[in-house]
């Protein structure tokens, strides 16, 4: 004779407990899109964090623009490009510019504009190309220049095959980060930063936090890469991110999260659990229940 039983309140245990956790989280801005998120972030060992909108503020600041050659006159008239580039953007160093040069009401509309994910975009002005983006850009349209070690964040504007000027960015780490991130190295083996800023921004966040491992000036698909690598390694990953860029690599991952204060649709759409707030101190929370 074989007797087979399952007593009722284990039946009922293991989704109450779910629910209940799901309903605990919801209260505090936590929000599950399924309840196998809930249950695979008890199991993950390593944590990637994109950086910008998610360690950082998101809402960076123009500091400064250091002109190569270009005498007063022809600021003004470059000024106008840069705009007229700009609004045609979704980026954030796009919305900073925007924000500081709102007063510019004449600015100059480009043709045939292009963007080149995760390194800026061209367009042409009276039949003259001129482009505004990172180093990958700049190489990739034939200009090679010296960079610095400063921490800023660069964007390059050119014409053609020649520099015109750097703008440079700054954009603070949110006040809750630090510690946030100090709970979350004590509870996994590892915490990671992924990000597309230049070098020396990326090291100068992760030294501040107490992060030793970061990789910086990454396309999505390296961030992409990177995750299938882990996962193919048997790690059991978990990506916060906030950008469009990074919903790949939030799909990717076993749980990704986004962060829902400035987060696009997109990275919301794809996550498996989403912070309503922009605060990455919810994380520990989320995994905490």
């Amino acid at each position: 004779v074989l007797v087979v039983a399952c007593p009722c309140a284990l039946g009922l245990a293991t989704p109450v407990a779910i629910v209940a956790g799901i309903g605990r989280a919801a209260q505090q801005g936590i929000l599950f899109s399924h309840a196998g998120a809930l249950q695979e972030m008890s199991t993950i060992d390593i944590v990637l964090f994109d950086k910008t909108g998610t360690i950082s503020s998101g809402v960076p600041q123009l500091v400064d623009i250091e002109w190569n050659e270009v005498d007063k006159a022809s600021q003004a008239n470059y000024l106008r490009l840069i705009y007229g580039l700009e609004s045609v953007s979704v980026h954030p160093l796009a919305t900073a510019f925007l924000k500081h040069y709102d007063q510019i009401v004449d600015a100059y509309t480009l043709e045939r504009v292009h963007h080149f994910v995760g390194k800026g975009l061209t367009g042409f002005y009276e039949n003259k190309r001129f482009g505004l983006g990172n180093k990958g850009l700049l190489n990739q349209s034939g200009l090679d220049i010296e960079t610095d070690n400063r921490a800023f964040t660069k964007v390059y504007f050119f014409e053609e095959t020649r520099l015109l000027a750097t703008l440079l960015f700054e954009d603070s780490i949110k006040p809750s980060a630090k510690q946030s991130i100090k709970n979350l190295a004590a509870s996994y083996s590892e915490v990671v930063i992924l990000s597309g800023d230049n070098e020396a921004v990326v090291q100068k966040v992760a030294k501040e936090l107490g992060i030793r491992t970061y990789l910086a000036a990454l396309l999505p698909q390296h961030k992409l890469d990177y995750v299938r690598n882990l996962t193919q390694k048997g790690k059991k990953v978990m990506m916060v991110g906030d950008g469009i860029n990074d919903a790949p690599v939030l799909a990717a991952s076993d749980v990704g999260i986004a962060m829902g204060g400035l987060g696009s649709d997109v990275a919301i759409e794809t996550a498996d659990v989403i912070i309503q707030t922009d605060q990455p101190s919810k994380i520990a929370r989320a995994i905490k229940i």
